[in-house]
């Protein structure tokens, strides 16, 4: 193998030269055409599930900047302000992210025929999914969070 790996961790039919496992076919002969499509499709939604998480929070954040202002006036911290602000965006995150577990669970059928040996109720590739979502939304999240807490309240209660 050209990177250097063991030869005999590869099942038997992907090292035969002209196996099905070489052209992207499935143990039964058929073609995986939907595998690329579906990765690319993957990254295109869940890169503007990021911008739109992060739009909505910095428009939040930019709408509530007199409510923060006066928040931190008052004796609020900067860590408190950050973590209410992340756990706002998070909360909207779960949502999504549940109403999208409902709507799979309901499409099982559909979906069954364009995974390739994966189970629709496989708890693995979920978790995984929520997982990077959640992840991905914290990481959106946390620069318009970054800038709330960072905010001066005399500065933005004399603007406004």
């Amino acid at each position: 193998m050209p990177w250097g790996g063991d030869d005999r961790r590869i099942a038997p039919e992907a090292r035969r030269p002209g196996s099905r496992a070489q052209y992207g076919l499935d143990r039964h002969g058929e073609a995986r055409p939907y595998a690329p499509t579906s990765a690319r499709t993957a990254a295109i939604a869940l890169s503007l599930s990021v911008l739109g998480i992060y739009g909505t929070m910095a428009y939040s954040v930019a709408q509530r900047s007199r409510e923060i202002a006066i928040r931190m006036a008052v004796g609020a911290t900067r860590e408190n302000v950050l973590l209410r602000t992340l756990d706002s965006a998070l909360r909207l995150a779960g949502i999504g992210i549940a109403a999208g577990l409902v709507l799979s669970l309901g499409l099982t059928r559909l979906l069954s025929s364009l995974l390739f040996e994966v189970n629709p109720l496989d708890g693995m590739a979920i978790g995984g999914a929520v997982t990077v979502l959640l992840a991905c939304s914290a990481l959106a999240a946390w620069l318009p969070a970054r800038r709330a807490a960072s905010v001066e309240p005399m500065c933005v209660l004399r603007f406004e």
